[in-house]
């Protein structure tokens, strides 16, 4: 059959149409040109870290979460993460009972005079929605030793996890959240071996990321907040603010359980905290 010059080109365009598809179903959704650390407890990998290079596009979980870093982390800072998270492996360590290592990905974001962290945990069928626990499955590999399913950069996309749970940790660096001294990197100041930061003017990095390793591992406070009526809510976007912009908070009064973090905690004074008890 002979075609015409129409149908040529409309037969044309599905073959190029049909090319780019098959293009981008190969192509990867990420330069493979991250960094991977290993931090070691009795000599075993205790935490898989990964960082992430600047403009390295990361699909974390379809519909889930997405990072694209904002800058390049410093090689120093690279070690102080290290160090930081040796702290935590210290104490988790010797009766920790994971078999493989705690994935932990390092992202950066731009003029974040901040940093952050979360855990995420999941279930995978391969193939369909992904189903999100509310438990910390990091926790649970640490302190239970249940197995997990290994995350890449280049497989974190639902359709091509394979079967099983999965539960990983994402902790975002700012920059500038310090002054930019002589000595500093990007506002963070790193000293790993002192309890108290030596430079009054940038950030101390190691307190910074041992705080959000904290967070990753579900260190977390329970607050409400009083709005500007003095009413209590739990909600943050209507809590008000003092003169010096702090929140209005108190410690939630249903948290009573004796092993919530809230209840470990002390003010200056050794006076322990309550349910109830204003901020």
């Amino acid at each position: 059959m002979k075609l015409s010059g129409k149908m040529k080109k409309m037969a044309g365009r599905r073959a190029l149409t049909a090319a780019v598809m098959a293009w981008l179903a190969a192509a990867p959704l990420t330069a493979a040109a991250h960094t991977m650390e290993y931090v070691y407890s009795d000599g075993a990998p205790f935490a898989e870290m990964t960082f992430l290079d600047k403009d390295e596009s990361f699909l974390f979980v379809e519909g889930r979460y997405y990072t694209t870093p904002g800058y390049q982390l410093d090689r120093e800072l690279i070690d102080a993460t290290k160090s930081s998270t040796a702290y935590w492996t210290g104490i988790l360590g010797p009766r920790a009972k994971n078999g493989q290592p705690w994935q932990v990905f390092v992202t950066t974001q731009a003029n974040y005079q901040n940093a952050s962290a979360s855990t995420l945990s999941w279930q995978s069928h391969g193939q369909g929605p992904l189903d999100f626990y509310q438990d910390n499955l990091v926790m649970k590999l640490i302190e239970e030793g249940r197995p997990l399913q290994k995350v890449t950069v280049e497989n974190a996309i639902e359709g091509q996890m394979p079967a099983g749970d999965y539960g990983v940790s994402v902790i975002t660096i700012g920059q500038h959240m310090g002054a930019n001294r002589d000595g500093a990197i990007d506002g963070w100041w790193i000293d790993t071996d002192t309890v108290l930061p030596t430079n009054e003017q940038a950030t101390d990095f190691v307190g910074a990321f041992r705080h959000e390793l904290g967070h990753a591992l579900g260190i977390s406070i329970e607050r409400q907040y009083f709005d500007a009526a003095g009413n209590v809510t739990d909600d943050y976007e209507k809590g008000a603010r003092n003169r010096w912009g702090e929140s209005l908070v108190r410690f939630h009064e249903n948290l009573v359980d004796p092993d919530e973090w809230n209840l470990h905690l002390v003010d200056q004074n050794l006076n322990p905290a309550k349910p109830g008890m204003e901020i």
